[in-house]
């Protein structure tokens, strides 16, 4: 069956090589939105003029936000520590 992404908002962090691949298969689903994060922020706005639906935002933006899945495009090498309130019950596939 799948993932059911109709009208999904989504987080993703990072904007490497696989946020690129991920985003552009993603362009081809009915996500809401994309929200973008990346500690450098240049990449981010550099990957979202690539692709639809992606929205930038800034570290002390995610606590806030209203999203339906996360989507860690990181290598496994680094550690990031979400904020401790992130809203990701019922929200990891």
């Amino acid at each position: 069956q799948g993932l059911r992404l109709e009208h999904k908002k989504l987080l993703m962090i990072g904007a490497g090589g696989s946020a690129r691949g991920l985003l552009g298969v993603l362009q081809h689903q009915p996500v809401e939105i994309i929200y973008l994060f990346n500690r450098t922020e240049s990449k981010a706005k550099a990957l979202s003029q690539a692709f639809q639906k992606v929205e930038v935002i800034g570290w002390d933006e995610i606590e806030h936000l209203n999203f339906e899945g996360l989507i860690n495009t990181l290598p496994s090498s680094i550690q990031l520590e979400l904020p401790l309130e992130l809203p990701l019950k019922d929200k990891a596939w």
